[in-house]
């Protein structure tokens, strides 16, 4: 589903059809701000995915962990 499809979804679900009201103030900035939201993230989106690539080649190397030895341990034997 697209942000296009998502936000027209949103809005369809709160048509005075629906629920037969007009939309409130808040549901209509609560809209606002989603939209705002999902703006900044897509302006941000290439540096983003710059970061992210910068990031994969810069990995730390985690040591294996030690071997576990498994034989279960007897308690009182």
């Amino acid at each position: 589903m697209t942000i296009e499809e998502c936000l027209k979804k949103w809005l369809s679900c709160r048509d005075k059809s629906v629920l037969k009201r007009e939309i409130t103030k808040d549901e209509a900035r609560q809209f606002t701000h989603m939209v705002r939201r999902l703006a900044a993230l897509i302006l941000l989106e290439q540096r983003l995915d710059a970061n992210y690539a910068s990031m994969t080649n810069h990995i730390y190397a985690w040591p294996k962990p030690a071997a576990i030895d498994e034989t279960p341990v007897l308690s009182g034997a």
